[in-house]
């Protein structure tokens, strides 16, 4: 997992388009919406019931009801105009509890009947089984001529399970599936070949009116009865995925990094070994692997830097004393040193020195001077930010000097700069901080010699043969360790659950209804590089495509919780959801853990794992985690056992993250959840509820609008 600090997802969209007043409809629109209304009330419920109030000109006559859930309610009304005279005729809602979607004003001749089709909005936060009276005024010639009270029932929204009497199954199969979306897109695609089709129903503006189009209508006209996850049985999977399975690809990780300088980090040989090894594994199970490849921006020194005290009182520093930071520019400086707000001797705890950490530690910092600046309290990228600001010529940053802080600092500080910058033990930084105190003026010599140049890595990828390229789900994960160590936790764990799951699913002969896609992310620890850079190489439509991210980064820590992905956005105050669809991907592995009575809990969307660049480009995204830094407090230790004060994981990104860094009880349980959630996403072939169905639609950002029921009476400008 990366290290950095979490932030605050973006906020949850909750306002709700309403519909302006829509163009007429041309014929061939009449005749789509009358083959859409018929599909929608083949097995339609009894009407609802409904009063109205008619003057002498206009009868308003047999509504019917359908609900939607967290979409829309639709009544279909009779009307006809009794009167000698034609009569222009339009409808209002002034005074409905739900923002409606009414039909375009239209004149309806003498003695003429016409069918209307009225909806509103279901709002989100309404409970199942609501019954609400919604009004609805018809006004002829200009003055209100029919009110009617219609009686609207909400349910059916955000469920797991099996319901009936589904009124869009088209197939009778007791739920709405793909198969009759599909029936849906064969009669809109003999309709939309002809000459002239109607660019009202073009719902997301591609000139024709195609699949995205047939969905939107599916997902807003759909009744409550269509369940969202169909009942997958995931049980010889999960009896595959074994332990023994996931020791054998940790323990081939382990004796990579043993190989390899003690690490599998990213442009390294040990992270290029762990690479052909997972590579191996797959092609011996069947799948055709890619490795894709990318760029990371990669510091390479290419000489040993250098520092002197010119005067007063020369001196060189010992080559073992300092160090290029992994961020620095070339070249050589000789300018005066200046001391930036220092703490000689240290302070007796660690972070007692501010140095470079506020903007007035600059105050008066004599442009084109060396800056020497002690370590403490803040990054070291926001000390050089502020001596680069100042004008600074060079940077050397010396360690604080309390126990275990002595050594020669080495590290990055951030972005690349054009000026030389330097690491340095304590006793450099003394040295030379003495000097200063002296009072007389002190020049040094700094010299650096690094660029930054791009190094090749490889994202790994493959996927089942079977199941739809139109509905993806990705189980990913990142391969790459720190260099700090050997990586078995962070991330072997997921690595390890992902290739195991992939290894059974082949071996099974399991053929999912949509593609299973495995995914070795590499560079996370680098900033997310690897995943990034596969997000952003997929077009608009293979993004679309990807039904579910599934990411499993450290899954097996050894002082554990069980950590679910916050999908609803349900965790703390400050909690938000991820895109549509992720709170329904918590479900299913909530509903895995509570099948076994096993306690779980949500896990901040926080952004430092591999699923950030998927919820960042609006794919559902979901996945596990068992702690990484963070203590683990009284309360959950009474909740999951270990050790409360201590970390969940205390190896986290040190070398002793290794073999022995662990759970093996807890991953046995976190691989045969993530075994259980791939397939039982991979094998629904029902449409989710609520707005959009996974990964498909509200994709655009701007996201297509739904501007009211695609029927002849209710189109959108």
């Amino acid at each position: 997992m990366v290290d950095r600090n979490a932030h605050e997802n973006r906020s949850r969209r909750k306002a709700r388009a309403r519909a302006s007043v829509p163009a007429p409809a041309s014929a061939l629109a009449l005749t789509l919406g009358l083959l859409l209304l018929a599909a929608f009330t083949l097995l339609q419920q009894a009407p609802a019931p409904a009063t109205a109030q008619t003057q002498p000109a206009l009868t308003l006559t047999g509504a019917r009801s359908a609900s939607g859930p967290g979409g829309l309610v639709t009544f279909t009304l009779g009307l006809k105009n009794n009167g000698a005279a034609d009569s222009a005729v339009s409808l209002a809602a002034p005074d409905s509890a739900w923002p409606a979607h009414l039909p375009a004003p239209f004149s309806l001749a003498a003695g003429a009947s016409r069918s209307l089709v009225v909806g509103y909005e279901v709002p989100f936060a309404l409970r199942d089984g609501d019954v609400q009276e919604l009004s609805l005024t018809v006004l002829a010639d200009g003055a209100e001529a029919v009110q009617a009270q219609l009686a609207a029932w909400a349910g059916g929204r955000v469920r797991l399970g099996k319901q009936t009497g589904c009124r869009f199954d088209l197939d009778l199969d007791g739920a709405v599936t793909l198969d009759d979306v599909d029936r849906v897109e064969g009669a809109l695609g003999r309709l939309s070949a002809q000459p002239g089709f109607d660019a009202n129903l073009d719902l997301d503006h591609s000139g024709a009116i195609d699949r995205r189009d047939v969905e939107t209508v599916v997902d807003h006209l759909r009744p409550a009865c269509a369940p969202l996850l169909a009942t997958v049985d995931t049980a010889a999977l999960q009896q595959a995925v074994t332990l023994p399975g996931l020791r054998r690809h940790l323990e081939r990780l382990q004796a990579i990094a043993d190989a390899n300088g003690g690490n599998r980090a990213a442009r390294t040989p040990g992270y290029a070994a762990s690479v052909d090894y997972v590579a191996g594994v797959l092609a011996g199970a069947g799948y055709s692997v890619t490795r894709q490849a990318f760029d990371i921006p990669t510091f390479v020194e290419k000489a040993p830097p250098s520092l002197a005290r010119l005067a007063p009182d020369p001196l060189s520093f010992a080559a073992d004393q300092i160090a290029t930071l992994t961020s620095s520019g070339s070249g050589v400086v000789t300018a005066t040193l200046a001391g930036v707000d220092l703490v000689i001797p240290p302070g007796m705890d660690a972070n007692s020195s501010t140095s470079g950490c506020q903007d007035e530690d600059f105050a008066g910092f004599p442009r084109g001077a060396v800056a020497l600046i002690q370590r403490g309290s803040c990054n070291f990228s926001d000390k050089v930010n502020r001596a680069v600001a100042a004008g600074a010529a060079a940077v050397i940053l010396f360690n604080e000097g309390q126990t275990g802080r002595t050594e020669v600092v080495r590290s990055s500080a951030g972005a690349a700069r054009q000026i030389p910058l330097l690491g340095a033990s304590y006793a450099v930084g003394e040295s030379l901080a003495a000097s200063l105190a002296g009072g007389a003026a002190v020049t040094v010599r700094v010299a650096a010699w690094g660029v930054i140049e791009p190094r090749i890595s490889w994202n790994l990828l493959a996927e089942t043969a079977a199941g739809r390229e139109d509905r993806v789900v990705l189980l990913g994960g990142h391969l790459d360790s720190v260099p700090a160590g050997a990586g078995i936790n962070d991330n072997g764990s997921g690595s390890a659950a992902i290739l195991e799951t992939a290894v059974q699913v082949a071996a099974l002969g399991i053929r999912p209804a949509h593609k299973l896609r495995f995914a070795f992310w590499g560079g996370e620890e680098l900033g997310l590089l690897g995943s990034r850079h596969y997000v952003q190489s997929l077009d608009e439509a293979a993004r679309a495509d990807i039904l579910a991210n599934l990411n499993f980064d450290m899954i097996g820590s050894p002082n554990p919780f069980r950590g679910i992905y916050d999908g609803d956005g349900s965790f703390g105050d400050k909690a938000t959801a991820g895109p549509t669809g992720s709170g329904e991907i918590e479900q299913v592995f909530a509903g895995f853990f509570d099948g076994r009575q096993l306690p779980h809990d949500p896990t901040a969307f926080d952004g430092r794992s591999d699923y950030g660049p998927f919820i960042a480009a609006g794919i559902p995204a979901g996945g596990l985690f068992t702690g990484a830094e963070d203590d683990k407090d009284e309360a959950m230790a009474a909740r999951y056992g270990g050790k409360a004060g201590e970390a969940f994981d205390p190896c986290y990104h040190r070398a002793c993250d290794s073999i022995a860094n662990v759970d093996w009880a807890m991953l046995d349980e976190m691989a045969d959840a993530v075994a259980h959630t791939a397939l039982t996403l991979a094998m629904d072939r029902s449409l989710p509820v609520v707005s959009g169905r996974f990964g498909r639609l509200g994709l655009a950002d701007p996201r297509p609008v739904f501007r009211g029921l695609a029927l002849p009476w209710l189109g959108r400008p």
